[in-house]
């Protein structure tokens, strides 16, 4: 993917310092020490002839507690919160540039909406073969469980899905790793969790596989009926990288 956004050196070194201190949650000193000789100020400064970057950061619009949510403020605005919010929040107070959220249906359109150039950064997401190949990733910030959603049925190990029919959020890293896994499944793309949720529950899926901090928090607002949630082992456990950014390097 060619390189259409990071076109002056102050941006590029504004969101190299942004995916380091993401990924190591260590001092901001030599970060801050970078950014503010690329800039000629100090973070806590502007100069008159100065401003601070915007950086666009693409999230889906639906929740993904604890991660990212949207809510609407009695003046009629949507703000987004969450974790992920909180550390880009931090992140921008103390290295001196800005950020504007824009939402989209799916998280399969905010990664076509970064290769199409019209994001930035974004966060919480983990590293694929693929994806870098246009993305510039971070240390890795955490690792994350994974969970299993099925009707009335504890799964014990990742075998007993070997031959299920999987429901698989269009665009989420597993699309990459369960066919290797689990090459007899059968994998059904869902554009949402709660669209794998109602598949679930109409009987056209067996299972759907995803966080298992964010399935929990859904699962709590689904109705009472048979759904049941298995924590995997820790063989599914995905690295999550945040953030990433454009490829400065790509041709």
């Amino acid at each position: 993917m060619r390189n259409t956004l990071l076109h002056n050196k102050a941006f590029k070194r504004v969101t190299r310092h942004a995916a380091w201190w993401l990924g190591s949650f260590l001092t901001l000193f030599w970060s801050l020490h970078a950014f503010s000789q690329t800039t000629s100020t100090s973070p806590n400064q502007t100069s008159s002839t100065t401003k601070p970057v915007t950086l666009k950061v693409g999230l889906p619009s639906y929740d993904m507690v604890p991660y990212s949510y949207q809510h609407q403020t009695p003046s009629g605005n949507v703000v987004s919160e969450g974790l992920l919010i909180s550390m880009l929040d931090q992140v921008s107070a103390n290295t001196g540039f800005n950020y504007q959220v824009k939402l989209y249906p799916t998280f399969s359109e905010v990664l076509s909406a970064f290769k199409r150039g019209e994001l930035d950064l974004l966060v919480g997401v983990s590293a694929t073969q693929e994806r870098q190949e246009y993305m510039a990733f971070s240390e890795p910030m955490f690792s994350i469980r994974r969970a299993v959603i099925t009707q009335n049925k504890q799964i014990n190990d990742l075998g007993e899905l070997a031959s299920a029919n999987l429901a698989l959020e269009a665009g989420f890293a597993l699309n990459d790793l369960l066919p290797k896994l689990l090459p007899g499944s059968r994998i059904t793309t869902v554009s949402s969790t709660q669209a794998a949720f109602t598949a679930i529950q109409q009987n056209g899926v067996d299972a759907y596989i995803g966080d298992a901090l964010a399935l929990s928090a859904l699962l709590r607002e689904q109705p009472k009926d048979s759904l049941t949630l298995s924590v995997l082992p820790t063989c599914l456990q995905t690295t999550c990288i945040s953030p990433f950014q454009r490829q400065a390097s790509t041709a």
